[in-house]
């Protein structure tokens, strides 16, 4: 290769990982860098070294093949300082969203992250995830969410989903983005993820009001003790009865499932069937 620019992982990426790749040689080693955890500020600070075709040694969060000089950087308290995404780029590039949604005609599907971070501790969650957003949950105001929203749907945005990991943490915030989408009229049809307990029918309501046409939440298994087993902190009657309250709000749900558990026994995995016919998700 004759490349000669500097060569990142923009990230976020996993501590591990960036050190299992710079730590190559010679010609299997194709980056010099890595962004670890939340990456804005961090190439915000290092872009004037990078323009010169260099790396920068001492820029927190950065991670190179100097590991003493590696500071990392913690997260980032203020979300609403971080400029808009770059809708324009995304818009009209087709991507498809097969959950059900409000939406007749032709998707235009805007994506938006209105928080970061997860608090719950469930067992199969990925590495990276804990190690890039971390488990400090922080979240955008509502009117920064809206101002977002606005621009969707100028842009020609017919649907919004919101990519959160854990949309739902906090019913306050919910009720307060709410609000505010009502108040400011920017009602469009969105989805959201969500735990499988802890809404209630006036929230879930307020939600449909603002626009809210499906919620997907993770039951997983219909054994309270595979439950246990994958640390969800959920019980199965929670469940059926938060699906059940969802339903009632005239909302679609989509109930994710995992079969296979190691120690799950062939019962365990007909009860998980049993609670699909049971909540019976739009889909599962």
């Amino acid at each position: 290769s004759e490349m000669t620019t500097t060569r990142l992982i923009l990230g976020p990426s996993a501590p591990g990982l960036a050190d299992r790749l710079l730590g190559l040689t010679g010609e299997t080693r194709r980056i010099e860098g890595a962004l670890i955890g939340e990456p804005e500020l961090t190439l915000l600070e290092a872009v004037p070294t990078l323009k010169r075709g260099k790396i920068p040694r001492k820029v927190p969060g950065l991670k190179t093949d100097q590991p003493r000089t590696f500071k990392p950087r913690g997260f980032n308290q203020n979300l609403d300082a971080l400029p808009l995404p770059a809708h324009h780029l995304l818009i009209n590039q087709g991507y498809q969203f097969r959950y059900p949604l409000d939406v007749r005609s032709k998707l235009k599907m805007g994506y938006v992250l209105s928080s970061r971070g997860c608090a719950l501790g469930c067992l199969f969650c990925a590495p990276v995830e804990r190690e890039t957003v971390g488990t400090k949950y922080r979240w955008r105001s509502a009117a920064n969410v809206v101002d977002e929203m606005e621009q969707l749907v100028e842009l020609g945005a017919n649907a919004i989903y919101f990519i959160d990991d854990f949309f739902g943490f906090s019913n306050r915030r919910i009720k307060e983005l709410c609000e505010e989408i009502i108040a400011r009229d920017v009602i469009i049809p969105w989805a959201a993820q969500v735990r499988a307990q802890g809404i209630g029918l006036e929230l879930l309501k307020l939600m449909r009001q603002a626009g809210c046409s499906t919620l997907c939440f993770g039951a997983e298994s219909g054994s309270d003790r595979v439950l246990k087993v994958l640390k969800k902190g959920v019980k199965t009657a929670q469940i059926r009865e938060q699906a059940a309250r969802i339903r009632e709000s005239g909302i679609q749900s989509v109930g994710y499932f995992i079969v296979g558990v190691p120690t799950e026994t062939e019962a365990e995995r007909r009860s998980t069937y049993n609670l699909i016919e049971t909540i019976q998700p739009d889909v599962a």
